[in-house]
């Protein structure tokens, strides 16, 4: 996680201004900033989406229900062998309260995914302005700057770019000239278009990022094309599936939803269940009608 002062200087500066449309960029016969800073985390990063810088200013949100990461409870993971093991993850290790909806599940995978995005786009943003400064300062890449609105470019000093933190230019992607510390500026940055998309591929490969969430998605899709509710149908439907593999001798309604609640650890609706089980009925139909296994 970002600390505390990291986050409020990637989201002093707006994201979404360059990141969020690519038909806003202004033209050139030379290559934005943006542009090329996508350009650079297609090759680098994975997994990555073109609109994720649009999410590094975002705000970090707090879980429903109030749930939080720090709560001693959601550290404890009941396996059910009656192994306890920590788990940094919504799925499990994480208690939920007495009275936990269906519906407080959704909200709980949506804030979930938007601050997953959020701290990938962070990492991405540091990454990506890290290496095209580095570049640029080297006088690896050429860069230039235009007046805002229009005008004559000309050639950025590789000193412009020797910098402790470039990620707010790369988020405004503007600069004064003679100003490396700037923020903004008076001008927009461009970069040269002959063997660019060559050095920011060898750089990537020298460079790459993986990472460590995986959920470089845009916030509109769930994660690996699941809703909330399928996920939880899906992790009910695994741990009937475990337990009638053992072929018990009791598979009553009641006993089954125990046996799944103490290994999910988390609470479920009804209907949640009944999906469930009647996926399992295909390959265990005795658990339908009370009879006993085949071969029992």
């Amino acid at each position: 996680m970002e600390a505390r002062g990291e986050q409020d200087h990637i989201s002093s500066v707006d994201w979404t201004e360059w990141y969020s449309d690519p038909s806003v960029w202004p033209s050139s016969r030379h290559v934005f900033l943006a542009e090329a800073a996508i350009r650079l985390g297609r090759s680098m990063i994975a997994p990555w989406e073109d609109h994720l810088l649009s999410h590094a200013g975002d705000d970090n949100l707090p879980l429903p229900g109030g749930l939080d990461w720090s709560a001693p409870d959601r550290r404890v993971f009941d396996d059910g062998s009656g192994s306890v093991r920590d788990e940094l993850s919504i799925d499990k290790g994480m208690s939920r309260p007495v009275g936990w909806t269906d519906e407080d599940e959704v909200r709980l995978f949506e804030t979930d995914t938007h601050n997953s995005i959020r701290h990938d786009a962070r990492l991405a943003a540091k990454a990506i302005a890290g290496a095209i400064a580095k570049l640029a300062a080297r006088g690896s890449i050429r860069t230039y700057a235009r007046p805002i609105g229009g005008g004559r470019l000309e050639d950025i000093d590789p000193s412009d770019w020797e910098m402790d933190d470039p990620v707010r230019r790369l988020a405004s992607c503007r600069m004064t000239p003679g100003s490396p510390s700037a923020a903004a500026g008076t001008h927009q940055i461009f970069l040269e278009t002959e063997g660019l998309t060559k050095k920011l591929t060898a750089y990537a490969r020298e460079k790459p990022l993986a990472l460590n969430s995986g959920r470089a998605l845009p916030a509109d899709r769930w994660i690996g094309g699941m809703t909330p509710k399928a996920r939880l149908v899906a992790q009910c439907e695994e741990a009937l599936r475990t337990y009638l593999s053992t072929r018990p001798s009791d598979w009553k309604k009641e006993t089954m939803r125990d046996v799944v609640a103490k290994t999910i650890n988390r609470p479920f609706s009804d209907s949640v269940f009944h999906e469930a089980r009647e996926l399992v009925k295909k390959d265990f139909p005795h658990i339908g009608n009370g009879g006993r296994p085949r071969g029992s």
